[in-house]
């Protein structure tokens, strides 16, 4: 080979070797590497803040059973950690795993799969010694869970899925910690929080931020709850009593039904910048809801207590708690077929029931650009009324009135 061969080959393998030490070091010595992971509260920039609203189900929202950490090098298919935290791993909310080399990773991170009730399903896959990247970002079976009447927080299984992904992450021996077993290295994933949550404003941002995979609908009933103040509360100590309401109170067999128009049956497991499968998409089994049980204190939305009453009674609202699946819609779906709620109350005795319909509505293309819709940059069109995942829809009735 002549010289002038040889030099330009030599300084690719110098390169290749340079690039090597920085992003892919072998390591001669057990190391271990630590993630920490937190819960994401809601994207700030999605939730609408209500005067006194205790937001219901934040107990279901935050609940933390299982988390699955699986890990690829960047660019390759196999992963290198398929792990499953212990109970003593969340409490903590750190996970930690052997490494053979720093190098730059992709994260994926799955919290509460049992929850899908689909664990030796669909999802069995997961539990594999090795995962391959495109069967996690190709999975879009994974199964509603059915609405169920009369059920709170209907819609999930015992706890609610999350999930997180942040690509290119580096591993390197700069990172905080020594590397052994009681000081791991810990990953920050700071920087990566702010390319893909730009508007969230939590001030530690070195965890694993956990998005909802559900999109949560708050239904409020105006006026609904008579409460009187027990015998021998206390202002520091204050106990109530709770029953529904009506000018004339319920009659038997009232109920009140929400009908979910147009939503899919299964759901992406991870983001996905791709429209929503139209043959999947369906009316889901209706939400009753009929007044037999008294009020739960929980979802009660308690009015102003420091205003003087009528007779020892105030009147609050009621808030009702279903989860449902994410609908990425395209701009062309005529209006019959778009994402809604039809909420109708029945009265016995009345033959003409109240019914109205709710389309989701989200702010144009044009409003303000909100995280998740950042992370959704590349979808090819997005319409006013996609059903997002981990965001909050409220929608308010008034059934004592004419109209809902």
């Amino acid at each position: 080979m002549k010289v002038k061969q040889i030099i330009p080959c030599l300084l690719l393998f110098l390169c290749l070797t340079a690039s090597c030490r920085v992003d892919c070091t072998e390591l001669d010595t057990e190391t271990y590497v630590s993630v920490q992971f937190g819960i994401l509260q809601g994207l700030s920039s999605d939730r609408p803040v209500a005067k006194d609203h205790r937001a219901p189900g934040t107990d279901v929202d935050n609940k933390l059973d299982e988390l699955r950490v699986i890990i690829f090098p960047a660019g390759e298919n196999r992963s290198v950690v398929n792990y499953l935290a212990t109970a003593q791993d969340l409490t903590n909310r750190r996970a930690t795993f052997l490494f053979d080399k720093m190098a730059r990773y992709d994260f994926y991170f799955i919290a509460n799969e049992s929850a899908s009730n689909q664990k030796s399903g669909v999802l069995a896959f997961l539990s594999g010694e090795q995962v391959n990247r495109q069967d996690l970002e190709s999975m879009t079976g994974v199964q509603m869970v059915n609405v169920a009447s009369e059920v709170q927080n209907s819609g999930l299984g015992s706890a609610i899925m999350m999930t997180a992904l942040y690509k290119n992450v580096p591993v390197s021996t700069s990172l905080r910690g020594s590397g052994t077993q009681s000081d791991p290295y810990v990953v920050d994933f700071t920087a990566f929080n702010k390319i893909q949550r730009p508007n969230y404003t939590e001030p530690d941002r070195s965890k694993a931020e956990l998005m909802r995979s559900l999109a949560k609908v708050e239904l409020t009933l105006k006026g609904i709850v008579a409460i009187r103040t027990k015998p021998g509360s206390t202002a520091s100590r204050p106990q109530y009593d709770y029953s529904w309401t009506l000018p004339y109170g319920y009659k038997d067999n009232s109920k009140l039904h929400i009908e979910i128009l147009n939503m899919p049956k299964s759901y992406t497991l991870f983001p996905s910048s791709k429209l929503t499968d139209i043959a999947t998409v369906g009316t889901l089994p209706p939400y009753q809801f009929s007044f037999k049980s008294k009020p739960d204190p929980k979802y009660v939305i308690l009015p102003d207590i420091s205003e003087p009453s009528i007779g020892g009674i105030y009147m609050g609202d009621y808030v009702i708690t279903i989860y449902l699946p994410e609908y990425l819609a395209a701009k062309s779906l005529a209006e019959s077929e778009q994402p809604a709620i039809k909420i109708t109350y029945y009265e016995a005795g009345v033959d003409t029931p109240k019914s109205r319909t709710y389309p989701f509505k989200n702010e144009s293309a044009s409003a303000q650009t909100t995280d998740y819709e950042t992370i959704l940059k590349d979808l090819p069109e997005r319409a006013d009324w996609n059903v997002y995942r981990n965001r909050l829809y409220q929608i308010s009735a008034n059934i004592l009135g004419k109209e809902l």
